[in-house]
């Protein structure tokens, strides 16, 4: 629970379970949830509010104590020593971007309070912002265009600063680290906002497909574990490692093997036995998919659709039936006759 803050500093080669600050650091934001979502419920102005006051008090601070220690983009510089002690495993190093979690998590309750509207003239009244999205297919292309340009870019801008770290002054390593990690989220959060508004069907195909399912598994698992391989990596030397970018690479393509065999060997020997356990002893008892199901179907029968559907279905089974009743009156006069 607080094994990435006590003590304060922590080199990457003592501390309390100092490889575990991943899980520890998602558990302490996740106790900012009720406060952020309680003050979205009571008013959704002083929500953004505070969310925007998060996101500029964080950026600020991660600026500044960028500065203060002299920070390197390039994370084999000496200086980086300090790196892991403070901007990688503080949870308040990291507000800004939960927060921006926060507003898109409610930005996608909208959306589903959008699409549960039947009358499609009280959804473009009640949400016309989000009634626009869905309804352009400029603003999709333009959105998605721009969120995975911010991606790319968060990804590939640090090419140099990792092969020469010594090369970016100390104005561009404090813009880096400070401005990096909220474009990404906004990038991958415009992306997302395509998919919920009904844009790129195809990506949502292809990505819902099975095989990036156990992926995103593996993926989770995989951020689990690299942080412990990366400590073992570091607690070799007292200070940073020199290396050219190649060996960089090398490196960081090794992890990424190790930690996918890894993290497959995990799922073979506990998640998926255990899950079929579960699955054959606990589910049956504890499950809700089928009340979860029959809810789907009731809202799904009452859609203005289907009730247009079901209504024209009526009226042409009562034509039918009223010409089967004339033919037989007409046959019975004629066989009468």
């Amino acid at each position: 629970m607080i094994g990435n803050i006590y003590p304060y500093f922590q080199a990457p080669n003592y501390g309390c379970f100092f490889w575990g600050w991943t899980v520890t650091t998602d558990l302490q934001l996740s106790l900012l949830t009720p406060l952020f979502v309680i003050v979205y419920m009571k008013r959704e102005w002083a929500g953004h509010l505070l969310v925007a006051l998060a996101v500029i008090i964080c950026t600020l601070f991660v600026g500044k104590v960028t500065i203060d220690n002299g920070l390197r983009a390039g994370p084999f510089a000496e200086e980086n020593w300090y790196l892991f002690g403070y901007l990688f495993q503080k949870p308040f190093f990291k507000i800004n971007t939960f927060a921006m979690g926060i507003t898109s998590a409610f930005l996608y309750m909208k959306i589903l309070d959008f699409r549960r509207i039947p009358d499609e003239e009280t959804r473009k009244a009640k949400y016309p912002w989000i009634n626009f999205v869905h309804h352009s297919t400029a603003t999709h292309v333009i959105m998605f265009a721009v969120g995975f340009g911010f991606v790319l870019f968060n990804l590939l801008i640090g090419h140099s600063a990792i092969a020469h770290p010594y090369s970016w002054s100390m104005t561009e390593n404090a813009f880096y680290f400070t401005f990096t990690r909220l474009f990404y989220v906004l990038g991958i959060h415009m992306i997302l906002f395509v998919f919920f508004t009904g844009g790129f069907t195809f990506g949502k195909a292809f990505m819902g497909r099975p095989i990036f399912r156990v992926l995103g598994k593996l993926c989770f698992e995989s951020a689990l574990i690299t942080p412990l391989m990366v400590q073992l990596i570091y607690s070799q030397l007292p200070n940073g490692l020199f290396v050219q970018f190649n060996k960089v690479l090398e490196l960081g393509l090794g992890n990424v093997v190790c930690v996918m065999v890894a993290s497959i060997l995990l799922y073979l020997i506990f998640e998926f036995p255990f899950k079929r356990i579960i699955d054959y002893t606990l589910l049956p008892y504890c499950s809700h998919d089928e009340v979860l199901h029959l809810v789907y179907v009731r809202r799904k029968t009452n859609s203005p659709t289907n009730l247009a559907y079901s209504k024209s279905s009526i009226l042409q089974s009562t034509i039918l039936t009223a010409d089967d009743h004339l033919v037989h009156f007409v046959a019975d006069n004629v066989e009468s006759s």
